[in-house]
């Protein structure tokens, strides 16, 4: 993914067309483009501005109005560059963050500036979306607020996987905040939320998986239910083929739904408990069947371990809901060390204690399909 992220922000060389040349006239090299000036931008706020936000306002704007003019000039790389590293580190003063009311105004600031330029009629390149999109999700680790809110949803809807992969990272510290803000006039899912699985559905790769599991992790039933609608996209790719590219990307939705404060406070009803119960049967059974499958080798080792978090998942769970039974049918699995792994070790067999400890201590939950068999669905 870095090697991806890198090659995005890599400029491409220019290219000049080629002039005309009458008859007996010696043509000319095309002209080199002038590349436009970087402009005067200040490397820091004022102190002024830290010390009275609301007063200063015109302080704050000024200093992100002057960096992102670099920030989206193409032709001066090291402008740019710099135009980043301020507007990040603006976030901090005196070695400490901001205030948070420095921060929300400094958040609301470039939002309202980053907004044009992400405008499809703006033609920004892909190199000044993903510019953007890093400053937005460094500003929103330190801000943690929802002032960067809109600007992440346009991110996350980029066409391009890199930038939509910083909107998600922008996302991870901003979801807590939206779900704890509910903000007037929001019904239901709030906006950021509701971008994120269809974005992620559009892109569906492991890192893009990875880093949109990251962003639903808060303990809300709102996040609940999109995290399950996107982990069971991504378990129904496990009945293709072969499993999807980097498996132990999905412990994390596995891990997330074995909190014990989500137990207590979200998965309280029986119905939503099986229906957690059967997502993590299934995603234990088809990472060993595929683990079997799959010959010795990075993908191997990361069905392998899948299922080892997948385990140890359970093994919590039991411990939660008072059943000793499921927690010793999980443990020795749990426990498992890949490096000491005799070949040829079972996965499926491995597992298969952990499956009817399932079921006996969930009764509505069904077995798990078989991989490989087309139509045959996994349980949503």
């Amino acid at each position: 993914m870095t090697l991806g992220l890198r090659g995005a922000i890599a400029l491409g060389q220019a290219t000049g067309g080629a002039a005309g040349a009458g008859a007996g006239v010696t043509p000319t090299a095309p002209a080199t483009p002038t590349p436009a000036p970087a402009v005067s931008a200040p490397v820091t706020v004022a102190h002024e501005a830290y010390e009275d936000p609301g007063g200063k306002k015109a302080v704050i704007v000024d200093f992100v109005t002057r960096n992102l003019t670099n920030l989206m000039n193409d032709a001066d790389t090291t402008a740019q560059t710099n135009a980043r590293s301020n507007m990040t580190a603006a976030t901090m003063t005196a070695g400490a963050p901001a205030s948070p009311t420095f921060l929300f105004e400094y958040g609301r600031a470039l939002n309202d500036a980053f907004l044009p330029k992400l405008d499809p009629k703006a033609n920004a390149t892909i190199r000044q979306r993903l510019n953007i999109a890093i400053v937005t999700a460094k500003v929103a680790y330190v801000a943690e607020n929802v002032t960067l809110q809109t600007t992440t949803i346009k991110l996350i809807n980029d066409p391009t996987e890199p930038v939509m992969l910083w909107g998600l990272k922008a996302a991870q510290k901003q979801v807590p905040w939206v779900v704890k803000a509910k903000l007037p006039g929001t019904k239901g899912v709030p906006p950021l939320l509701a971008a994120i699985a269809p974005a992620v559905f559009k892109h569906p790769s492991g890192p893009v998986f990875a880093e949109a599991y990251l962003a639903l992790t808060t303990v809300d039933p709102l996040v609940y239910e999109e995290l399950i609608k996107l982990w069971g996209n991504r378990l129904s790719q496990y009945q293709g083929k072969d499993a999807p590219d980097d498996p132990e990307v999905d412990g994390r939705p596995v891990f997330t739904l074995s909190y014990a404060e989500m137990w207590k406070n979200v998965l309280k009803d029986p119905a939503v408990q099986t229906k957690v119960m059967q997502m993590i049967s299934d995603q234990t059974s088809v990472a060993a069947q595929w683990a079997d499958k799959t010959p010795a080798g990075d993908k191997h080792d990361q069905l392998v371990k899948l299922v080892i978090q997948c385990a140890g998942a359970c093994s919590v769970i039991g411990t939660d809901v008072k059943n000793p039974a499921l927690t010793t049918a999980a443990t020795p699995a749990s426990l498992l060390n890949i490096g000491t792994l005799t070949q040829g070790t079972s996965m499926v067999k491995t597992v298969d204690p952990i499956i009817a400890a399932i079921k006996a201590a969930f009764p509505n939950v069904q077995a798990p399909p078989t991989v490989g068999q087309p139509g045959v669905a996994l349980q949503p």
